[in-house]
C-alpha cells in the first residue's frame, strides 16, 4: 500500500516517512514537497490510497487544494495534518471531503491511529484539542482619580509652561 505525504517541511515529510512503515512493514510512503510534484506522483501511482496533506503549502490554498485532490482522485482518502487546527479549520477540512483531521501537535501514536482508522473506512477528528478562543474582553483599565492640585478649568497648557515645569520654577 502506498501513502503520500505532502508537506513543504523536509524534516515533517521524513519524520512522516519514518513512522508510516510501523503500521505495516509493506506500506510505500511516498513524498511531496509542493502540489505539482504531489498530482504528478498521483498521476502517476494510481495505487496511492491515501494522502496525508498540510494545509499550508506555498503556491496552495489549502481547501482548495484538497478539494482539487477529491475531484481528481476520489478514490484516495485524504487526512489533513495541520499545525492549524481550531474547531473551524477542522470542519472545513471535513466539509471539503477530508476522511480525517490530525493537529501536528498530536503524538506519533494518534497519527498512526488516525491513519489505521481512515484505512479502515472510518472518519477520524482531533478530540478537542484545539486551544480555545478567548470570549471574555480584557479586564477594564483601573482608572486614577486625578491629581488633587491641578488648578480648575479653563486651563491651557503652553510650551512656557512644560519648560518651566521641566526646570523645575
Amino acid at each position: 500500500m502506498k501513502i503520500l505525504v505532502i508537506d513543504d517541511h523536509p524534516l515533517v515529510v521524513d519524520a512522516l516517512a519514518q513512522l508510516l512503515p510501523q503500521i505495516d512493514a509493506a506500506i510505500e510512503v511516498r513524498t511531496a514537497l509542493d502540489p505539482p510534484t504531489a498530482t504528478a506522483i498521483l498521476d502517476n501511482e494510481p495505487d496511492v490510497a491515501l494522502v496525508l496533506l498540510d494545509l499550508a503549502l506555498p503556491g496552495a490554498r489549502g481547501l482548495d487544494f484538497l478539494g482539487d485532490l477529491k475531484l481528481d482522485y476520489p478514490g484516495v482518502h485524504v487526512i489533513v495534518v495541520s499545525a492549524t487546527h481550531d474547531r473551524a479549520t477542522v470542519m472545513a477540512a471535513l466539509g471539503a471531503g477530508a476522511h480525517g483531521f490530525v493537529a501536528k501537535t498530536a503524538d506519533g501514536g494518534a497519527l498512526l491511529d488516525a491513519v489505521r482508522q481512515v484505512l479502515d473506512g472510518g472518519v477520524c477528528e482531533p478530540a478537542d484539542e484545539a486551544p480555545a478562543t478567548p470570549t471574555d474582553e480584557p479586564p477594564p483599565v483601573p482608572v486614577q482619580d486625578p491629581p488633587v492640585n491641578l488648578p480648575k478649568a479653563p486651563y491651557t497648557v503652553t510650551d512656557q509652561d512644560i519648560v518651566a515645569d521641566a526646570a523645575g520654577e
